[in-house]
This record gives C-alpha cells, structure tokens and sequence, in this order.
C-alpha cells in the first residue's frame, strides 16, 4: 500500500503530533487500505485513517484493538469536528 503523504499530514494534525513523528508511529492496515498513527507520549491519543474524510479518532483510555474494532463496524469521527 502506497501511503499518500496528505494522509500523514492529516493524522498528525488530528492527534496534535509532527508529521515527523506521524512517520515514525504508524502502522499500515493493509487489509482494510488504512493506516494506524499513534502520539507516543503517554496519554496521546490516536487515529485510523482511510483518507481525509474517513477516520476514528480515539483517546488514550482505547486499545488498538478496540479501536480496530470499532473502525470495522462503521464507526467514524466526524471530520468538521477538527477543521477550522
């Protein structure tokens, strides 16, 4: 899978990281076209990001499993909830 530079872009936006550190905390979801960016530092939260406008956010207190599962059934954050 070809990770689109906007896509990292847009993640480190979200969860309030460098795009810098969205490359190096990623992880590729080939099998559902997506990618996993999390913040490092404790209590950082963390995104599942298809494109721009399909993605979930989620705080620290959600494991990646949980996470996962929840972008899988549907789940999504509203996108206008981080544009300005």
């Amino acid at each position: 899978m070809e990770i689109k530079k906007e896509l990292f872009e847009a993640s480190a936006k979200i969860i309030g990281i460098s795009i810098e550190d969205a490359i190096a905390h990623h992880k590729v979801l080939e099998n559902i076209n997506s990618i996993y960016v999390w913040n490092s530092i404790r209590g950082g939260a963390a995104v599942i990001m298809e494109n721009e406008d399909s993605f979930l956010y989620a705080n620290s207190s959600i494991n990646f499993d949980e996470h996962l599962r929840a972008f899988l059934s549907g789940k999504r954050t509203e996108p206008k909830m981080f544009k300005k």
